[in-house]
């Protein structure tokens, strides 16, 4: 039970995890979409799909992994 306060230090991202992030850029009318990645290689295949997708839309991404966000 006390491992996730454990692993904390070891591991960050938590407050993301549990969903508090940073300001989205404001609303412009269009609807937001939001694409998660759990991994590297999903990460890299949403840097090809995004732009492949509608320019209708506003696309918000999220990752788990502590490469990208850096």
């Amino acid at each position: 039970a006390a491992a996730p306060v454990l692993l904390r230090k070891q591991r960050g991202g938590w407050d993301e995890r549990l969903g508090s992030v940073g300001d989205l850029a404001p609303a412009t009318g269009r609807p937001r979409v939001l694409l998660h990645a759990v991994s590297v290689g999903e990460t890299n295949a949403l840097r090809t799909l995004v732009p492949l997708l509608t320019r209708d839309k506003n696309f918000c991404v999220s990752s788990t992994v502590l490469a990208p966000r850096k």
